[in-house]
């Protein structure tokens, strides 16, 4: 079964570092994850704002991690789901999970099987302290 951390876990564990070399011709900086593996393209260092660069960075980085770490792959993933969590199915019909792992569309009555993969948008575990 797969944990589905919470956006706050996902930012705290990939917080973004800005690195930088210098040498006689050139001059770059770029971001580094120090939570994985992850770089950005090398900028140079003129005329660059690192503080909005450095927010650009991060942004793009996690919201990429925020949704693979959020991505419903398999049936039993879908079933471990508490009640009343919400979700994106492969076609982006959007579902949300009633009693005995029953999807229903949103504003409707009609159940259904969501096709996988399918992005979750909303957990009720992550509210909870």
């Amino acid at each position: 079964m797969t944990e589905f951390p919470t956006l706050e876990e996902v930012v705290r564990k990939h917080r973004i570092e800005r690195c930088s070399v210098s040498s006689v011709n050139e001059a770059q900086q770029w971001g580094r994850c120090l939570g994985c593996d992850f770089e950005s393209q090398p900028v140079p260092l003129r005329g660059i704002n690192w503080d909005q660069l450095q927010f650009e960075i991060a942004a793009f980085h996690v919201s990429e991690e925020w949704e693979e770490a959020c991505m419903v792959r398999t049936p039993e993933d879908l079933d471990s789901l508490p009640e009343e969590s919400v979700i994106n199915d492969a076609h982006g019909c959007t579902a949300k999970k009633y009693k005995r792992n029953t999807w229903f569309w949103i504003g409707t009555e009609d159940a259904w099987e969501p096709d996988l993969p399918a992005l979750l948008l909303t957990n009720p575990d992550w509210s909870k302290p």
